[in-house]
Protein backbone atom coordinates (compact mmCIF):
# COMPACT_ATOMS: atom_id res chain seq x y z
CA UNK A 1 0.00 0.00 0.00
CA UNK A 2 1.52 3.63 -1.14
CA UNK A 3 0.98 6.27 1.59
CA UNK A 4 0.68 9.43 0.39
CA UNK A 5 2.31 13.18 2.03
CA UNK A 6 -0.78 15.25 2.68
CA UNK A 7 -0.45 18.72 3.76
CA UNK A 8 -2.19 20.26 6.56
CA UNK A 9 -1.87 23.46 7.74
CA UNK A 10 -4.69 26.55 9.48
CA UNK A 11 -3.78 29.57 10.55
CA UNK A 12 -4.54 32.74 11.63
CA UNK A 13 -3.18 36.23 11.12
CA UNK A 14 -4.33 40.26 12.17
CA UNK A 15 -4.29 42.42 9.01
CA UNK A 16 -4.14 46.80 9.20
CA UNK A 17 -7.08 46.82 7.15
CA UNK A 18 -10.74 46.40 6.78
CA UNK A 19 -11.61 43.24 5.37
CA UNK A 20 -13.29 45.06 1.91
CA UNK A 21 -9.72 47.05 1.86
CA UNK A 22 -8.64 43.59 2.13
CA UNK A 23 -10.11 42.13 -0.11
CA UNK A 24 -9.52 44.83 -2.72
CA UNK A 25 -5.75 44.45 -2.59
CA UNK A 26 -6.08 40.38 -3.04
CA UNK A 27 -8.00 41.16 -6.44
CA UNK A 28 -5.16 43.15 -7.93
CA UNK A 29 -3.46 39.77 -9.22
CA UNK A 30 -1.84 41.44 -12.11
CA UNK A 31 0.89 42.39 -9.45
CA UNK A 32 1.24 39.16 -7.47
CA UNK A 33 4.71 38.42 -9.84
CA UNK A 34 5.95 41.92 -8.36
CA UNK A 35 4.95 41.37 -4.84
CA UNK A 36 6.32 37.90 -4.02
CA UNK A 37 9.45 36.48 -5.32
CA UNK A 38 8.51 32.76 -4.69
CA UNK A 39 5.84 33.36 -7.88
CA UNK A 40 6.07 32.89 -11.63
CA UNK A 41 4.32 32.78 -14.47
CA UNK A 42 0.90 33.93 -13.09
CA UNK A 43 -2.22 33.50 -15.51
CA UNK A 44 -5.25 34.16 -14.55
CA UNK A 45 -8.52 33.06 -16.56
CA UNK A 46 -11.45 34.85 -15.72
CA UNK A 47 -12.28 38.04 -13.35
CA UNK A 48 -10.08 37.70 -10.11
CA UNK A 49 -11.65 36.91 -6.66
CA UNK A 50 -14.57 35.39 -8.41
CA UNK A 51 -16.22 31.78 -8.56
CA UNK A 52 -15.16 30.27 -11.53
CA UNK A 53 -11.66 32.23 -12.02
CA UNK A 54 -8.47 30.15 -12.12
CA UNK A 55 -5.38 31.11 -11.13
CA UNK A 56 -2.27 29.14 -12.92
CA UNK A 57 1.36 29.67 -11.84
CA UNK A 58 4.56 28.46 -10.99
CA UNK A 59 5.89 28.03 -7.02
CA UNK A 60 9.23 28.15 -6.13
CA UNK A 61 10.13 28.12 -2.46
CA UNK A 62 13.59 27.44 -0.96
CA UNK A 63 14.18 24.26 -1.92
CA UNK A 64 15.13 22.42 -5.15
CA UNK A 65 11.56 22.19 -5.82
CA UNK A 66 9.09 24.06 -8.55
CA UNK A 67 5.46 23.42 -8.66
CA UNK A 68 2.70 24.36 -11.14
CA UNK A 69 -0.21 24.97 -9.66
CA UNK A 70 -3.87 25.74 -10.36
CA UNK A 71 -6.24 27.37 -8.45
CA UNK A 72 -9.96 27.42 -9.16
CA UNK A 73 -12.17 29.33 -6.82
CA UNK A 74 -15.26 27.74 -6.61
CA UNK A 75 -16.82 30.40 -4.32
CA UNK A 76 -16.23 33.50 -3.27
CA UNK A 77 -18.33 35.79 -1.11
CA UNK A 78 -17.07 39.82 -0.75
CA UNK A 79 -15.50 40.33 1.32
CA UNK A 80 -15.54 37.05 3.55
CA UNK A 81 -14.73 34.03 2.15
CA UNK A 82 -12.58 32.51 -0.72
CA UNK A 83 -12.82 28.78 -0.97
CA UNK A 84 -10.35 26.87 -3.96
CA UNK A 85 -9.65 23.78 -5.43
CA UNK A 86 -5.97 23.14 -5.95
CA UNK A 87 -4.80 20.94 -8.93
CA UNK A 88 -1.66 20.01 -10.47
CA UNK A 89 1.65 19.35 -8.50
CA UNK A 90 -0.21 19.56 -5.31
CA UNK A 91 -4.22 18.13 -5.03
CA UNK A 92 -6.81 19.37 -2.96
CA UNK A 93 -8.32 22.13 -1.34
CA UNK A 94 -7.59 25.55 0.17
CA UNK A 95 -9.31 28.58 1.80
CA UNK A 96 -9.83 31.76 3.46
CA UNK A 97 -12.08 33.74 5.59
CA UNK A 98 -11.68 37.39 6.38
CA UNK A 99 -13.59 38.68 9.53
CA UNK A 100 -13.36 42.28 10.89
CA UNK A 101 -11.75 42.73 14.60
CA UNK A 102 -10.95 46.08 16.33
CA UNK A 103 -7.73 46.79 14.47
CA UNK A 104 -8.62 45.62 11.12
CA UNK A 105 -9.12 42.05 9.73
CA UNK A 106 -8.67 38.56 11.15
CA UNK A 107 -7.63 35.94 8.60
CA UNK A 108 -8.22 32.78 8.76
CA UNK A 109 -6.33 30.53 6.17
CA UNK A 110 -6.05 26.66 5.65
CA UNK A 111 -5.44 24.40 3.36
CA UNK A 112 -4.84 20.70 2.93
CA UNK A 113 -3.00 19.42 -0.11
CA UNK A 114 -1.44 16.06 -1.68
CA UNK A 115 2.10 16.33 -2.90
CA UNK A 116 1.95 14.66 -6.51
CA UNK A 117 5.58 14.85 -7.39
CA UNK A 118 7.41 12.10 -6.59
CA UNK A 119 10.91 13.71 -5.44
CA UNK A 120 8.46 15.63 -3.11
CA UNK A 121 6.75 12.83 -1.99
CA UNK A 122 9.98 10.83 -1.26
CA UNK A 123 11.06 14.35 0.89
CA UNK A 124 8.02 14.44 2.97
CA UNK A 125 8.39 11.34 4.03
CA UNK A 126 12.54 11.42 5.03
CA UNK A 127 12.89 15.30 4.65
CA UNK A 128 9.83 16.83 6.60
CA UNK A 129 11.72 19.22 8.35
CA UNK A 130 13.20 21.16 4.81
CA UNK A 131 9.67 20.88 3.53
CA UNK A 132 7.86 22.48 6.36
CA UNK A 133 11.13 25.05 6.67
CA UNK A 134 10.23 26.06 2.85
CA UNK A 135 6.50 26.20 3.69
CA UNK A 136 6.97 28.55 6.69
CA UNK A 137 9.81 30.77 4.91
CA UNK A 138 6.69 31.00 2.02
CA UNK A 139 4.13 31.84 4.31
CA UNK A 140 5.80 34.32 6.76
CA UNK A 141 7.39 36.13 3.26
CA UNK A 142 3.78 36.37 2.11
CA UNK A 143 2.17 37.37 5.32
CA UNK A 144 4.62 40.07 5.70
CA UNK A 145 4.59 41.65 2.16
CA UNK A 146 0.98 41.42 2.50
CA UNK A 147 0.90 43.89 5.37
CA UNK A 148 3.01 46.26 3.86
CA UNK A 149 1.04 46.85 0.73
CA UNK A 150 -1.98 47.58 3.04
CA UNK A 151 -0.25 50.06 4.56
CA UNK A 152 1.92 51.74 1.92
CA UNK A 153 -0.09 50.97 -1.38
CA UNK A 154 -3.96 50.46 -0.24
CA UNK A 155 -6.63 50.56 -2.23
CA UNK A 156 -7.58 53.43 -4.01
CA UNK A 157 -11.39 53.87 -4.72
CA UNK A 158 -12.91 55.66 -7.12
CA UNK A 159 -9.59 56.79 -8.08
CA UNK A 160 -8.56 58.32 -5.24
CA UNK A 161 -5.61 58.01 -3.06
CA UNK A 162 -6.46 55.92 0.00
CA UNK A 163 -6.16 57.60 3.22
CA UNK A 164 -2.83 56.34 5.66
CA UNK A 165 -0.12 56.67 6.95
CA UNK A 166 1.84 57.01 3.56
CA UNK A 167 -0.62 59.65 2.68
CA UNK A 168 0.88 61.94 5.18
CA UNK A 169 4.21 62.16 4.82
CA UNK A 170 6.71 61.50 1.56
CA UNK A 171 5.65 62.68 -1.99
CA UNK A 172 2.85 61.63 -4.45
CA UNK A 173 4.82 61.07 -8.04
CA UNK A 174 7.45 63.74 -6.53
CA UNK A 175 5.20 65.88 -5.75
CA UNK A 176 5.81 67.44 -1.91
CA UNK A 177 2.52 67.37 0.33
CA UNK A 178 2.75 70.47 2.73
CA UNK A 179 0.92 70.07 5.59
CA UNK A 180 0.16 66.25 5.45
CA UNK A 181 -1.96 67.02 2.51
CA UNK A 182 -2.01 65.72 -0.93
CA UNK A 183 -0.77 67.55 -3.66
CA UNK A 184 -2.21 68.31 -7.22
CA UNK A 185 -1.15 66.92 -10.17
CA UNK A 186 -1.23 63.52 -12.29
CA UNK A 187 -1.02 61.00 -9.41
CA UNK A 188 -4.39 62.54 -7.34
CA UNK A 189 -6.34 61.83 -9.89
CA UNK A 190 -5.51 57.77 -9.58
CA UNK A 191 -2.13 57.44 -9.73
CA UNK A 192 0.10 55.73 -7.10
CA UNK A 193 1.67 57.11 -3.70
CA UNK A 194 5.26 57.00 -3.04
CA UNK A 195 7.21 57.90 -0.13
CA UNK A 196 6.68 57.12 3.35
CA UNK A 197 8.09 54.83 5.54
CA UNK A 198 6.42 51.47 6.86
CA UNK A 199 7.37 49.16 9.69
CA UNK A 200 6.85 45.61 10.08
CA UNK A 201 4.25 44.60 12.99
CA UNK A 202 6.49 43.14 15.75
CA UNK A 203 6.78 39.60 15.32
CA UNK A 204 4.97 38.15 17.94
CA UNK A 205 1.85 39.29 16.43
CA UNK A 206 1.91 36.28 13.90
CA UNK A 207 2.30 32.70 15.39
CA UNK A 208 2.38 30.14 12.42
CA UNK A 209 1.42 26.79 13.28
CA UNK A 210 4.27 24.66 11.96
CA UNK A 211 3.38 22.11 8.89
CA UNK A 212 1.91 19.11 9.82
CA UNK A 213 2.44 16.23 7.07
CA UNK A 214 -0.35 13.57 7.53
CA UNK A 215 0.31 9.86 6.29
CA UNK A 216 -3.01 8.60 4.88
CA UNK A 217 -3.73 4.97 3.50
CA UNK A 218 -4.04 5.09 -0.51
Amino acid sequence: MVRAPIFEYAERFSLPATPDAVWSTVARTEEFESWWSWLRELRVDGTPLESGCVLHGLVAPPVPYRMHLHIALVRCVRPSLIEAAVSGDLVGRAGIRFDPERDGTRATVSWSVEMMQRPMRLAARVGSPVIRFAHDRVVEHTVSRFRHLLVQDPPRPNGRIAAGPAAEGGTVQGLPRPNGRIAAGPAAEGGTVQGGTVQDPPRDQVTLTRLRVVNEQR
